[in-house]
């Protein structure tokens, strides 16, 4: 008699034990099935790469195209006719107004950085990177009487072809 009622205390606690872990089984299924991002978020990494974090600012870029320039370049050994067009990069509206209403004022301060140049630099890619920010520096600075200066970006070489 012993024995029977220890094979039915068994058999009532491992029932107990398989309705217990159906029951569990089943909550844990219900809870994955209705709460699914919170559960999938704490097995992805917490670290998230730099552009998710903050997104990049976009904006429309402001260009000004400038005329072509013919320039000829002289030196004591040699002289050289340079053809080049340009177009600005420009931060804001108002300096790209500027910049138009004194484009003469703009193409002659340009030109004059062009002419100082040396025809022997022109196959220099590193003179041609300083020749644009010196550009960029002479287009910036404040034109007569406007107190204040542009804001250029960068300057564009769109076609540079030298004879």
């Amino acid at each position: 008699m012993d024995k029977e009622k220890k094979s039915a205390g068994f058999g009532k606690t491992l029932m107990v034990a398989l309705v217990g872990l159906c029951v569990g089984a089943g909550g844990f299924w219900f809870y994955t099935q209705s709460n699914a991002k919170p559960i999938a978020a704490l097995f992805e990494t917490s670290a998230k790469p730099a552009e998710e974090a903050a997104p990049a600012l976009q904006y429309e870029p402001i260009f000004l195209d400038i005329d072509p320039f013919t320039v000829t370049l002289r030196n004591s050994m040699e002289s050289r006719v340079v053809y080049t067009s340009m177009t600005l990069r420009i931060a804001d509206e108002s300096s790209k107004t500027r910049l138009m209403k004194y484009l003469p004022v703009v193409r002659s301060r340009i030109l004059t950085e062009l002419n100082n140049m040396d025809p022997s630099a022109l196959s220099d890619r590193a003179e041609l990177d300083k020749l644009r920010e010196r550009i960029k520096v002479t287009v910036a600075a404040p034109i007569s009487p406007e107190p204040n200066p542009q804001r250029v970006d960068e300057v564009l070489f769109t076609s540079f072809m030298v004879q």
